[in-house]
Parts: C-alpha cells; sequence; structure tokens
C-alpha cells in the first residue's frame, strides 16, 4: 500500500491595488497580480477588472500540478475596511468566500457599490488556499479471488478494481484457494498459497512479480488462509490453530525458512480459523481476525 499526504499550501493575502480605481481596468485589461504560494511559488495570478456595473475578481492557476480548494475575498475602499489583527489580514472574516472540488479557476462577480465614484479608490484582499495535485492520497490494496486465481489492485482512494493477472498456474483446486495473499513491496512480489486438500500437512507458496506467470517459492506447513509481509518475512498463522509461522526468503524469492515462532499464543488450546492477519510495521504488533473451529470453546481475555 502507498500512501502520500495532500499537500496544502495557503495563499498569502495579495492585496491587489494599493489602491486601485474602480474604472481603471477592463476585462480585455485587467489588472493582475501574482498568485503566490507560501512566499515564493508563483502557481498563479489574481485578475480584477470592471464592467461599470459590476467589479470581477478572477482566481487562476496556471500550474497543471496545482488547483484551488478555498478561497476568501474583501472589497475596501480603504486598508481598514479589510477586516485584520495587528496589520495581518483574516481571510475568515471577509465577505466573500468559497470551497472549491480541486478546481483551476474561480470567479466573483460583485456588484459595484452606488457609493463609489468613477475616481474612488478600492483594496482588494485575495486570500485562496491550493492543493498540490501531484502528492494526492494514493492508497492501493492487492486481493486474489479464492477459487479463480484472479489478482487485483484495488485503488481504495478512487474506488476502482483493476485485474493485473489472471493466475491459470497452479490451477485453483478448491474453492478457498490461491490464499494468503501478502505483498513484499520490497521486491515487487505477491505471495499467495494454492492447495487442493483441506486437510493437508503443507501447501505450495507462489509469488508473482508481475511476469507472464507465478513462480513457485516452496512449500510452507499445514494451510495457509490469512497471512502479512513484514520486515522481509512472511507471517501466517496456520489454519485451524493458533500457531504463528514466519517464512524467510532468498535473495530469488524462493523459500530459505518456514517455521513457527509462537505456538498456543492465545493461550487457549481450542483451534482458531485466521482469515486476517496484519502487522503494524511501527509497533511490530499483529493484528488478526478469526473464526474458531466448530465446537471450540470462546476463550477468555483475548
Amino acid at each position: 500500500m502507498a500512501k502520500h499526504h495532500v499537500l496544502k499550501v495557503i495563499i498569502a493575502i495579495t492585496i491587489v491595488g494599493a489602491p486601485l480605481t474602480v474604472l481603471a481596468h477592463t476585462a480585455s485589461d485587467p489588472f493582475v497580480a501574482d498568485l503566490l504560494a507560501g512566499q515564493h511559488m508563483d502557481v498563479g495570478e489574481v485578475q480584477v477588472w470592471n464592467d461599470g456595473t459590476d467589479l470581477y475578481v478572477r482566481y487562476l492557476v496556471d500550474d497543471p500540478e496545482w488547483c484551488l480548494t478555498e478561497t476568501h475575498l474583501q472589497v475596501a475602499d480603504s486598508l481598514d475596511g479589510i477586516p485584520q489583527k495587528k496589520g495581518n489580514p483574516i481571510p475568515g472574516q471577509f465577505d466573500y468566500k468559497g470551497e472549491h472540488e480541486c478546481v483551476m479557476e474561480v470567479m466573483y462577480q460583485i456588484p459595484l457599490d452606488a457609493a463609489w465614484e468613477c475616481d474612488d479608490e478600492l483594496y482588494v484582499a485575495a486570500h485562496a488556499v491550493v492543493d498540490n495535485r501531484s502528492c494526492e492520497l494514493e492508497a492501493i490494496v492487492y486481493g486474489v479471488e479464492r477459487g479463480s486465481g484472479d489478482l487485483y489492485q484495488v485503488d481504495v482512494v478512487g474506488a476502482t478494481a483493476t485485474l493485473i493477472a489472471d493466475i491459470t498456474d497452479p490451477a485453483p483446486g478448491n474453492v478457498n484457494s490461491p490464499n494468503g495473499l501478502a505483498y513484499d513491496a520490497g521486491n515487487g512480489r505477491l505471495y499467495f498459497s494454492a492447495y487442493e486438500d483441506e486437510n493437508a500437512t503443507e501447501v505450495d507458496l507462489y509469488f508473482w512479480d508481475g511476469g507472464p506467470a507465478a513462480v513457485l517459492a516452496g512449500t510452507v506447513p499445514g494451510i495457509v488462509a490469512g497471512a502479512t509481509f513484514h520486515n522481509g518475512a512472511y507471517w501466517y498463522v496456520k489454519n485451524a490453530t493458533d500457531d504463528l509461522y514466519k517464512v524467510t526468503f532468498n535473495l530469488d524469492g524462493s523459500v530459505a525458512s518456514a517455521f513457527a515462532v509462537a505456538t498456543d499464543f492465545t493461550g487457549n488450546v481450542d483451534c482458531f480459523r485466521f482469515g486476517d492477519i496484519v502487522v503494524d510495521d511501527d509497533t511490530a504488533t499483529l493484528y488478526g481476525s478469526s473464526l474458531q473451529c466448530a465446537g471450540a470453546t470462546p476463550p477468555t481475555g483475548h
């Protein structure tokens, strides 16, 4: 899974015109001020003009990596008419404001005040919030369809699922196979188990790395229903147990070793069916969801 945080930058207050004469600019010859992200990054401009009836203020982003998500605007006939505290404008108190769905352009049309004369001077305070679209959130997970071998890439932000591989070798030999999918991000390998017999004492472990077919990595003990990848190793709870296994690999992706690192880790002798497990990489904490085997006694304290 890859995640990147949205970069949100506040545009500094731009006082457009200091001062700006009411009838000084037209649509074909607007007053123009730079739209700066932070203090120095020019991402567009603010244009101001009027047609004798209305005043127009246009925010325009001309850098394709950026877009507008909020704008705030104040128009006054003196600097004292701009809401401020200790000389710093307060955008939240501006008369005109809006929230936007990552757009490149926003236009405000404001009726000219009847008290304003042709030679009056206006002050326009323009403020915006922009997002850097090259840093938008991305969250990708992978899934395998049991009984078919279809591998999917799921974009949980864009709400799309894309078939990336149809694993026909090994052919699914069981309605619960393939299973135990886990992603080795360091090597770009998707590991999964495949088996026919639900009572098998060991199963084959494969990986797919974008090639034309899955590659047999080796065999591991028991049935693997849920797995995760952490710290360079494949981890799973052997089905119908509460025994945690670790699988290490050679450089070519083949199995180097597979062994139990914790047995009966719930402290309950009854069996479990762990369907999903995951490790928090920051704390090395294992989380899992499980059903108990039929007739088993519910555990206490877990």
